[in-house]
């Protein structure tokens, strides 16, 4: 996905927050605005609002620049953003956002500020999400100054799609029998399915129904029949089950997942 910001700066994905003007500095910084400090030409800094955003909010980066010469100094800001995965690309789910250019013209020893939105989409699979302003001579188009600030992007665990129960009907010692049921909680049929789990004792499976069974240490799989490939949204299957064996411990199997999904 990929967003094109225009001058007009209409896009969910870019919301100026404040009229970005630039004001006679202080020694504390105009309006109150942290100074950043004066090196060079022109010295930015920036700081998120938050400490972290999740998947839903704006992420909003504050900037303060400050001329540091006696000169009206006439610039090109450019301001962007990118969402971030753990291999440092775009992440899944994420605009790809297109730098725009704006002009912003410094009385001598002037402070700017602005603050720029950036949205978090509900789906943006991001760990973090990182904001560039560079500033750059408007004639001569030579970098004047840059601001790189990240934010980490908690992505809140969703809820699990499916269920499973797994019920012990009957147990005795060195064996047991066993029934599993399983729900389908997300909006779409599930066609074809992988069910595994991990005993929590040192169970065997014997006998499986419903599904072809095997097992790797404590790792159980059950892959479905012809018959009982599908589950409907919202649906349950029954009919899947098992005898087994046991030693010490007939503790019971967590860490169900359904096709590579966690289960509750």
């Amino acid at each position: 996905m990929r967003i094109l910001r225009t001058a007009a700066l209409s896009l969910a994905a870019l919301v100026l927050c404040a009229t970005g003007t630039a004001a006679a500095a202080s020694g504390t910084g105009a309006s109150g605005v942290g100074t950043a400090a004066c090196t060079g030409e022109i010295s930015l800094t920036q700081t998120f609002t938050q400490a972290s955003y999740t998947p839903g909010q704006s992420a909003t980066v504050d900037l303060t620049v400050v001329n540091c010469t006696s000169q009206t100094l006439t610039t090109h800001l450019i301001p962007y953003g990118r969402f971030i995965d753990s291999a440092n690309n775009i992440a899944a789910g994420c605009p790809a956002i297109d730098p725009i250019e704006l002009t912003v013209t410094f009385a001598p020893n002037a402070t700017y500020t602005n603050s720029f939105g950036y949205t978090v989409f509900p789906t943006c699979t991001a760990i973090s999400f990182q904001a560039v302003d560079t500033f750059s001579d408007a004639t001569t188009g030579a970098q004047l100054a840059q601001g790189t600030a990240s934010v980490p992007i908690v992505q809140s665990t969703p809820p699990a799609s499916c269920h499973v129960a797994f019920t012990v009907q009957s147990e005795w010692q060195g064996g047991f029998v066993a029934s599993l049921a399983i729900t389908d909680k997300g909006p779409l049929a599930i066609n074809g399915w992988t069910l595994g789990f991990t005993f929590g004792g040192d169970q065997k499976i014997g006998t499986v129904w419903g599904a072809t069974g095997s097992q790797s240490g404590r790792s159980v799989t059950l892959v479905n029949l012809p018959w009982d490939a599908t589950i409907a949204s919202g649906a349950t299957l029954t009919g899947v089950g098992m005898t087994g064996t046991w030693s010490t411990s007939d503790a019971a199997p967590s860490g169900f997942t359904l096709n590579g999904m966690a289960c509750a």
